[in-house]
């Protein structure tokens, strides 16, 4: 059958207008964008480091899976072990943790926050939510997930940062293992994700089909979302309506 995905943002658009509290922001990379590097773009400067060192791998079979979006998550593993932990904190802070001026917020990131919506979770690492919120925000990591949880509650401007912030280098998920080990096995996490999702309509902004994560965090979505009213939403910029298919049926979400 086939998909009309203008009916669903005029669906979505109008929801929004009626009761926008109901709704929950959840950003990825692309809002970030140019401030901040794409996933593609991140593993890209983490190869040219790892080149440095001991890569265990052909340099072309990497960049092949890096250009073509495929295993993003084992690459990162790849070059975080070649790069070692302690280098690679510290590229992370070079490109993460910069100070950067409200003007310099990148327009749709913007946008966003002039909706001024109560809830947003992202998997970036970056203060965009602090400067561009200018302060109306209480911001959390997978560190501080009950305190989260209790501004989430109270009704209270909430940022909760899934993967991690750039000035707390013990929250940061980049790798396959750190992601079970800050997300998985953080029942704190979980509880506050379970928590906003029997309560609020998601919409997904800023992310690919390629990006690393969205897989498990939206099969998580859909097992928790079993037997929920709930809808959420994927702003995508895809144009195959096989692939927008393929989504909506695989993880129950609009496109």
């Amino acid at each position: 059958m086939p998909i009309n995905t203008e009916n669903t943002l005029l669906e979505l658009v109008t929801s929004y207008n009626k009761n926008p509290d109901r709704f929950a922001f959840f950003v990825g990379a692309g809002l970030s964008q140019p401030l901040f590097p794409s996933w593609k773009n991140l593993l890209y400067l983490f190869l040219e480091k790892a080149k440095e060192g001991d890569l265990s791998y052909l340099e072309s079979e990497l960049a092949g899976l890096i250009e073509s979006g495929e295993s993003y998550l084992d690459v990162a593993d790849t070059l975080v072990d070649s790069i070692g932990s302690t280098r690679y904190r510290d590229i992370m802070e070079s490109i993460f943790d910069k100070d950067f001026s409200q003007n310099e917020v990148p327009e749709a990131y913007q946008t966003l926050m002039n909706l001024a919506p109560k809830t947003i979770v992202t998997t970036n690492y970056d203060r965009i939510p602090e400067i561009a919120g200018k302060g109306k925000y209480r911001v959390h990591t997978n560190k501080t997930a009950p305190e989260a949880a209790r501004s989430f509650s109270d009704n209270k401007n909430t940022v909760f940062k899934l993967h991690g912030d750039i000035a707390d280098q013990s929250s940061i998920v980049l790798t396959t293992t750190d992601y079970r080990k800050v997300v998985y096995d953080n029942q704190s996490t979980r509880l506050f994700i379970n928590s906003l999702l029997s309560t609020k309509i998601l919409i997904f902004v800023g992310f690919s089909l390629s990006d690393p994560h969205i897989d498990d965090i939206l099969k998580n979505i859909m097992s928790i979302n079993k037997g929920l009213p709930l809808s959420h939403y994927v702003l995508l910029n895809e144009q195959s309506k096989f692939k927008i298919a393929s989504f909506e049926k695989n993880y129950g979400v609009k496109v």
